[in-house]
């Protein structure tokens, strides 16, 4: 049974703690910083593992494989990273040219912009009108 299952692997785990006790990183909750011990470290160089310790006190899952719906989703994401980012400037582009935005702001034309400033009388009418036929806008 599951709880069968459950009872066995915390057995386990205990059985496995007892016989191989985890040893004492650091006293109490936080490590301490060592500076001098942090750049000997990284002069030795070698890469990251140097580092673990440091890491792991803040994230002591920082070296595992993420799930596969995670990987999946994220493949998915790149595959689709042009596509919607050549939609995203066309969008930025299509909000430029209703000449809304002041001239003298800087806005780069090379990059999807997450916010494009809008400066409009009667804002409170402009947003109602959005509400009733587009995408929600936040103000």
């Amino acid at each position: 049974t599951a709880a069968g299952a459950t009872h066995t692997h915390a057995f386990l785990r205990s059985f496995r703690r007892s016989l191989f006790p985890r040893r004492e990183e650091r006293p109490g909750h936080r490590m301490i910083y060592q500076e001098q011990e942090v750049q000997r470290q990284r002069e030795a160089g070698a890469g990251l593992d140097r580092f673990d310790p440091w890491v792991r006190v803040d994230n002591a899952a920082y070296r595992t494989e993420p799930a596969e719906a995670d990987v999946r989703r994220t493949l998915i994401e790149l595959e689709a990273f042009e596509r919607s980012r050549r939609r995203r400037l066309e969008g930025m582009q299509k909000l430029l040219e209703l000449g809304l935005t002041p001239a003298e702001i800087p806005l780069p034309r090379d990059r999807a912009l997450f916010k494009v400033p809008l400066f409009v009388r009667d804002r409170e009418r402009v947003l109602h009108g959005f509400a009733r036929r587009g995408p929600p806008l936040k103000s």
